[in-house]
């Protein structure tokens, strides 16, 4: 009996190997017998499947939010893995909420409010998903825009010649102003002096006629603002050419005067009295006044153009070549000037960087911003002249020139906590909190700093205009001093 199951337990073993045997020569048919292209096409491959999916790049997207903006997951990548541990971008994936959605902040909560985005990928009735985490805080504490200067538009058409006799027409006439925040909005409820309907009269000895000014008048949370249009009143007997407006900015009257204060030490400032050679730049630009501060101090001028129009080119991305430039020739008007500060290093101590050629427009200033220690290279011989500098950069790089000077920034206003605060790399929130506190650089409209984002030529006019005026005290010590910065009082 035990010699029987022997046998039998033979017979079985041989049987299995039989079968095992039969069963791997099939597996192996279809693949002698595939084309040698079917075997490389992954995709055809019924083994692989889907086990997971992932974000690609959470440390790219917006994780914080205040009350009232939508979430933002433009650049969000999902990530499939499969069973092959090959990764695939997937794309067809849902969200909840979905991207647009406005956020709220709960009633009742106070600091931090989590919530979460659930990610879903479907692949035939399998779903796969992962959540986001998001952060939603209550919208901050942004203060009202100040109104900081106001200017007229002419849409339909402006009288600016009158006959002696005729009435002031002032139809067509609109006012706007411009806020702390750069928005413009236009302004109703002005006043004009002479008012509009009022008989204008030329003398008779004034042959050639007379220039008139009527002053346009605003009030806003108690100041007062102003400009004067320019008009030309001829005798009954002639005419003469069109005579442009020129107006001129004022500003609010310190607490203590009840007057207007017309700023005139400042050219660039009175608008429409600076020579404007740039096509691209008018005079309803936010940025006029600080455009012609730099180019009338000699610190920025036009960028070149196909058609021959003197071009100032507004939103060009500025370039560490460009800032330093503009940095060192803000520099040599105060040399000009007499004023010397201490401890400043020679050129000579740096060496000459490889992607810096020598007698490019920006030589001279890379050697001179890198020996004093406001912009320095990456290393290994580049500096990077080309790189585009952004908004929190140019505020280092701004505040390592006042260090320089021995400059010490104003606090005129109290620090304002941007939307995109965390955004703010950890090297320059201490140049933006100063630089924002002494009225230099402010957010943008829907109150983020934007502090990643690149610096346009305009932007960084305007922050070298507000810093020059700050400067008083620097000036004062420039022995024989006889202008701000090069441009003349």
């Amino acid at each position: 009996m035990k010699r029987k199951n022997i046998k039998l337990s033979k017979i079985i073993r041989r049987s299995l190997s039989l079968i095992l045997g039969l069963n791997m020569i099939m597996l192996l048919l279809p693949l002698a017998a595939a084309p040698a292209e079917a075997l490389e096409d992954d995709d055809e491959d019924p083994d692989t499947f889907l086990i997971d999916v992932s974000p690609g790049n959470i440390a790219d997207l917006k994780t914080t939010y205040y009350n009232g903006e939508a979430l933002d997951l433009t650049g969000l990548v999902v990530i499939g893995t499969y069973s092959d541990f090959s990764e695939r971008e997937l794309s067809d994936y849902t969200t909840e909420p979905a991207h647009g959605t406005i956020l709220h902040y709960p009633e009742g909560e106070e600091g931090e409010v989590i919530q979460r985005v659930h990610i879903t990928y479907m692949q035939d009735v399998t779903e796969y998903g992962f959540y986001i985490q998001i952060s939603i805080y209550p919208a901050p504490d942004t203060p009202e825009p100040l109104l900081i200067a106001i200017g007229p538009d002419y849409p339909n058409g402006f009288r600016f010649e009158y006959t002696d006799g005729e009435a002031l027409d002032l139809t067509g006439l609109r006012l706007f102003g411009t806020y702390s925040d750069f928005s413009e909005r236009e302004l109703f409820g002005f006043t004009t002096d002479p008012v509009h309907g009022t008989i204008l009269h030329c003398p008779a000895d004034e042959t050639d006629g007379v220039i008139m000014f009527v002053f346009i008048n605003y009030s806003e949370a108690g100041v007062d603002y102003g400009f004067d249009v320019q008009l030309m009143i001829y005798p009954q007997s002639t005419t003469g050419p069109d005579t442009p407006y020129i107006p001129v900015n004022t500003t609010p009257a310190a607490d203590d005067e009840d007057d207007l204060t017309v700023i005139i030490d400042d050219p660039a400032i009175l608008g429409g009295l600076w020579d404007n050679p740039f096509s691209d730049v008018s005079i309803f630009d936010w940025f006029y006044a600080d455009v012609g501060f730099a180019y009338e101090a000699g610190l920025m001028i036009g960028t070149d153009s196909d058609d021959g129009q003197a071009l100032f080119s507004p939103d060009l991305l500025t370039t560490r070549g460009m800032v330093v430039t503009v940095l060192y020739r803000m520099y040599n008007n105060l040399i000009e000037q007499g004023y010397e500060p201490d401890d400043q290093q020679s050129d000579a101590d740096i060496g000459q960087f490889a992607d810096v050629p020598e007698g490019a427009y920006y030589y001279d200033a890379v050697l001179w911003a890198a020996a004093n220690g406001i912009v320095k290279g990456y290393g290994n011989g580049r500096f990077g002249p080309d790189d585009n500098v952004s908004r929190q950069d140019f505020a280092v790089i701004l505040m390592r020139y006042a260090a320089l000077i021995k400059h010490e920034l104003p606090e005129a206003r109290e620090y304002q906590v941007f939307a995109d605060n965390d955004d703010i790399g950890e090297y320059a929130r201490e140049a933006v909190a100063a630089l924002f506190m002494a009225e230099i650089i402010n957010g943008r409209d829907d109150g983020s700093f934007d502090a990643k984002g690149q610096a346009t030529r305009a932007e960084v006019a305007a922050m070298l205009h507000r810093f020059s005026l700050t400067m008083e005290e620097i000036t004062e010590q420039a022995e024989g001093a006889e202008s701000v910065n090069g441009v003349q009082e």
